[in-house]
């Protein structure tokens, strides 16, 4: 290039030259969206934006709690999740009330907490005349004796192959909660499940766990899968071990169900996502008790609530 010689840059094609008179009078950014490009000034349409996300972000995340709490189930240590060869207590379902003349179920679990007499309480619970003694000896020397209700909590009623259940949480002083089950019936005949409860055994677990009752032909119990097979039931391709817990024990029990037995071939069998309540039979071999192990003998139900007694009064 020539000294001298004077170089023109031609205008963007997409941009007219404005006249001195245009240059003096203020630009409309949002004419001109080129003149920001590449500036630290956010333009227009992002400043929209922005506010509507400000305003939009709190009403998403309220509206995603809300949906959340819809979808949350019961809590997870009374959550029921039983199989389909088990289940009274186990599988909560949303279904409609039954027609049942006289108290509903509320009212009968109320009437039965607050009782104070041996008289009273029997009045609300089914089966008294055969459980009567039971009921008794649990208020006078077991849990009973000490345990006040705080809070009595609906939930939801539970279907059933034996039948309707309404079941309750309620919620003890000390702080422990406890299942409560009022099975429903249209005879007239009603009242508090009084052995899922009370968690009844057979036996006081200070007697089956130190080796006094050798056998125990009726414990409630959650089980969930397990793989500890040692001293008596050390050989793995003859048991099957479960861990076994309850609110009435601190740690963890083990029981084992021979692989070759035809009636627990259904619970060996069955795919556990999460603890089941049962109600079985065990009883020890050997000194296995001193090793908190048992054979599992007999599954009497599935859940906490007999089966039979759901439907007796039908």
């Amino acid at each position: 290039m020539e000294a001298g010689n004077q170089v023109t840059i031609p205008a963007p094609a997409y941009r007219k030259i404005r006249n001195h008179e245009e240059l003096k009078r203020p630009r409309n950014p949002k004419k001109f969206p080129e003149e920001k490009f590449g500036s630290n000034t956010v333009d227009d349409l992002s400043h929209r934006l922005l506010k509507i996300a400000l305003i939009a972000a709190p009403l998403f995340i309220v509206t995603g709690l809300w949906l959340l709490g819809l979808s949350r189930n019961e809590p997870e240590s009374f959550e029921d999740k039983s199989p389909q060869i088990h289940s009274p207590d186990a599988r909560a379902q949303s279904t409609p009330k039954a027609t049942w003349a006289g108290l509903q179920p509320r009212q009968i679990a109320e009437n039965f907490l607050q009782a104070t007499t041996h008289e009273e309480r029997l009045k609300w619970v089914r089966e008294s005349a055969n459980i009567a003694d039971i009921v008794g000896d649990y208020y006078r020397s077991a849990s009973g004796a000490s345990e006040t209700m705080r809070r009595l909590r609906s939930m939801d009623d539970i279907e059933t192959g034996d039948g309707l259940l309404a079941r309750f949480m309620v919620e003890m002083k000390d702080g422990s909660e406890r299942l409560l089950f009022v099975p429903y019936s249209e005879s007239g005949v009603r009242g508090v499940d009084f052995k899922s409860f009370s968690i009844h055994c057979s036996h006081p677990w200070n007697a089956i766990l130190d080796g006094t009752a050798s056998k125990a032909d009726e414990v409630r119990v959650n089980l969930e899968l397990a793989s500890y097979y040692n001293f008596e039931f050390a050989d793995e391709t003859q048991w099957f071990c479960f861990a076994a817990t309850s609110p009435r024990l601190e740690g963890t029990l083990h029981f084992y169900a021979r692989r070759d037995d035809p009636t627990l071939q259904a619970l060996i069998n069955y795919p556990f996502a999460s603890p089941l309540r049962f109600t079985v039979s065990i009883e020890s071999t050997g000194q296995s008790h001193q090793h908190r192990q048992w054979r599992l003998s007999k599954v009497l139900f599935p859940g906490w609530v007999e089966p039979t007694i759901a439907t007796r009064d039908g």
